[in-house]
């Protein structure tokens, strides 16, 4: 090649590689990501086929878009993303009424420009088509009909109901696609007013008081038991710290925020939807998809954790071509309200009474113990330990 053919093209390759140095922000109907340079560079390929003009560098139609897509999975208004509704117990496929992705075909040639400019964001447009390839996305995660569902009941009109409701219809349509793990701190967030969560009896050092987000632990439990029934994996939970009888002995879980979190993976071959109900005195959690497997929790033991009581519920799993696999979650108790697992107070108690929207109902923390340093035998979980934050009850 001759010597100004090699000078063009590191010229070429020069110019390319200052328009990706920094970072840019994409912009498509309101929503933004931000494309780091390695991967605008990923995007960047020389153009010499047209003999009539010079050669120059481009944008890739096929990756950019195919990227750009995975960035933007969610584009338009509700009605015009395919998702899952529950009408009398079946899971039914609502079609959008058009399909929103990112982004138009003119997009590459937009992008290279905005890049040469040195334009810090890049405006891009949807584009919009049939919904028939979303549909048939959702119909291959096989979410054809209950697998389990689980309900616990608690008194009418408190404001720890505000909350368990809210997380209820917060999390309500989740699809957790084969392989993921759902961690319910990062799909609610943190519990505030402004995100619809009221003041309700919560506990911090093994004390009730009164804490925004109060009592959604007891979705927590509902949710940690159909995940049991499921046959799903448990990754992170920990047991409220007092045994209260509106709960399964042994078989149930807390939430704080940011700790201690409930995380499950899905590690069936299918989509699980979550489909939480309730009513004024009751709160229920479904799981959809095929079922796969048949649980039976076949009984639990105690033993001794100094003053406390470590509960093992053994559950076993019989797959569809015969397998039968058992493994174990966990609880440990106090002895009582404010002691520790050496019978010592925690804290000093309160000199008053808890306010009107705090019950005994709820106790989130539990005494430190984790699943990798002392599990049962089977267990396959794995619990945090013991933080002095307090959380919902």
């Amino acid at each position: 090649m001759p010597q100004t053919d090699t000078a063009v093209l590191q010229a070429i390759a020069d110019e390319a590689s200052n328009a990706t140095s920094t970072a840019r922000t994409v912009s498509v109907l309101g929503s933004t990501g931000v494309v780091e340079p390695a991967m605008l560079r990923s995007w960047v390929v020389l153009n010499h086929r047209n003999r009539r003009h010079a050669p120059t560098w481009v944008i890739d139609s096929k990756k950019s878009l195919l990227d750009l897509q995975a960035m933007f999975p969610n584009l338009g208004s509700a009605d015009q993303q395919a998702h899952f509704d529950v009408v009398d117990g079946k899971p039914i496929i609502v079609p959008p009424s058009s399909s929103v992705f990112c982004c138009q075909a003119d997009s590459p040639e937009l992008i290279r420009a905005a890049l040469l400019a040195g334009s810090e964001t890049i405006e891009l447009l949807p584009e919009t088509a049939g919904g028939d390839d979303a549909v048939k996305a959702l119909e291959a995660l096989g979410i054809v009909e209950e697998v389990s569902t689980f309900t616990t009941k608690h008194n009418c009109c408190e404001n720890r109901v505000t909350n368990i409701h809210r997380m209820a219809d917060l999390v309500r349509g989740h699809v957790v696609m084969p392989g993921e793990q759902f961690s319910l701190n990062n799909f609610v967030g943190k519990r505030t007013e402004s995100n619809g969560f009221l003041p309700a009896g919560a506990i911090a050092d093994g004390i009730i008081e009164a804490q925004v987000g109060g009592g959604v632990s007891q979705f927590t439990t509902t949710i940690f038991n159909a995940v049991f029934f499921a046959g799903l994996q448990f990754d992170e939970y920990q047991s409220h710290s007092i045994y209260f009888s509106r709960y399964p002995y042994g078989r149930e879980a807390t939430v704080s925020y940011p700790a201690p979190d409930f995380k499950f993976t899905n590690n069936s071959p299918y989509g699980v939807l979550i489909w939480p109900t309730y009513t004024d005195n009751s709160i229920t959690v479904t799981f959809y998809s095929t079922k796969n497997v048949t649980v039976e929790d076949v009984g639990r033991t105690e033993t001794s954790q100094g003053e406390c009581t470590r509960v093992t519920t053994k559950r076993q799993l019989t797959y569809n071509d015969g397998t039968v696999k058992n493994d174990s979650v966990f609880a440990v108790y106090r002895p009582g309200e404010g002691l520790d697992c050496n019978g010592n107070p925690t804290k000093s108690a309160p000199t008053t009474e808890p306010p009107a929207t705090t019950t005994s109902s709820e106790s989130p923390d539990q005494p430190a113990t984790t699943a990798a340093t002392n599990p049962p035998a089977t267990t396959t979980t794995a619990a945090p330990a013991e933080t002095t934050t307090s959380s919902g009850g």
